[in-house]
């Protein structure tokens, strides 16, 4: 008797625990890291998202005319972003992609561009330009000649896209967050 109290307490685990215990690590392992994956993803996406509440603003000052474009320094007109809007509203194949990207480490200054830039730092994040719906403005209020246009502002979104990183493509996977603004004479 004395020799199976012994003998119990020495034993190794039997192959029926080891195999539950395999089991068991080998469901809970993929779970923990896709955990990990997504809260990887989400954090990615909220700075993206941050940067794309920045760009509204340098987008509406860029497609008023209020900023210059970066790469050719040209100001944009009225009747050159009115005949963007008004090609994407003939057929959504046609909208025009503007560029949004850094050329510090920190991100602090935003340039726009019709043009993909030669020297950027980190991401570049497209913008299409997409026409209003009908709803909002109706086709006879939109013509094709922006002089024969009796609106003095015209509602667009910006549809910003995943952003690329540095000598990729520059087209995005997927579309971020889409805001509207208003084209003002």
């Amino acid at each position: 008797m004395n020799y199976a109290k012994q003998h119990s307490k020495n034993s190794a685990f039997t192959l029926i625990e080891v195999v539950i215990a395999i089991g068991i690590f080998a469901i809970a392992f993929p779970a923990i890291l896709g955990t990990f994956s997504l809260f990887s993803q989400l954090s990615n996406d909220i700075f993206v998202m941050n940067d794309c509440a920045e760009l509204v603003d340098v987008g509406n000052l860029f497609l008023n005319g209020n900023k210059l474009d970066d790469q050719t320094g040209e100001q944009l007109t009225f009747d050159k972003v009115y005949g963007w809007i008004f090609a994407a509203r003939q057929n959504k194949t046609n909208a025009t992609t503007i560029y949004a990207y850094a050329k510090d480490v920190n991100n602090t200054v935003w340039y726009m561009s019709q043009t993909i830039p030669e020297e950027y730092y980190g991401n570049i994040m497209p913008i299409k330009i997409q026409a209003p719906i009908v709803s909002l403005l109706s086709d006879t209020d939109f013509v094709e000649d922006p002089i024969k246009c009796k609106k003095t502002g015209i509602p667009l979104s910006l549809n910003f896209w995943t952003p690329n990183p540095v000598g990729t493509i520059t087209k995005g996977s997927r579309i971020i967050k889409s805001y509207p603004m208003v084209l003002s004479r």
